[in-house]
């Protein structure tokens, strides 16, 4: 699949999470998500500057803060959910791996720094931290896999192109000539 296909198909297919999604498929779209987000960050620090983003200032530049990149990280959450969720089917994993690995652990996160008396240097914390960094390792692992050959419990193999099925009047001779453009 082409970085255009890979785009295109994840675009399309914006709130579909079932299914598969090949290795190429998923990474040219991360590709597409990393180039867009630095370029709209870079023009929301130059259209939308504050004061962190003017020349000749030396502190840490927030690179998601400004409003299009914003705009857009609402924009492609789904697609990108949706096409991480696919990859994950493609490796035969189920969603539930993606929410228990990764979005599980950040209510538990916020709701410790919200109600700890010193959430900063608490054991807890860390050991959250940790095991979201973890969980991210592993989807990262796991995306970068070849998928399971052949159908599995989420479907075809989206890297196996389906054999064309002919109808009962175009077997035989007629339906190997059909392809060539030849009436019989």
């Amino acid at each position: 699949m082409t970085y255009d296909q890979a785009v295109s198909t994840c675009l399309t297919k914006y709130v579909v999470f079932r299914g598969r999604a090949p290795r190429s498929e998923y990474w040219w779209f991360v590709v597409f998500l990393t180039l867009s987000s630095f370029i709209l960050s870079a023009l929301d620090a130059r259209i939308f500057p504050t004061p962190d983003t003017l020349p000749g200032t030396d502190e840490f530049v927030d690179l998601a803060s400004g409003p299009l990149a914003t705009i857009y990280f609402y924009a492609t959450l789904l697609p990108s959910l949706a096409v991480t969720v696919r990859r994950l089917h493609d490796v035969n994993w189920s969603a539930w791996w993606f929410i228990v690995l990764n979005m599980a652990p950040w209510p538990m996160l916020a709701a410790w720094l919200m109600f700890s008396d010193n959430p900063e240097g608490s054991t807890l914390t860390w050991w959250i931290v940790t095991y979201c960094l973890l969980g991210a390792i592993t989807i990262f692992i796991v995306t970068v896999f070849r998928g399971t050959k052949g159908s599995n419990r989420f479907g075809p193999d989206p890297l196996v192109q389906p054999e064309p099925v002919y109808g009962p009047a175009e077997s035989g001779a007629a339906a190997s000539d059909a392809h060539l453009g030849i009436d019989r």
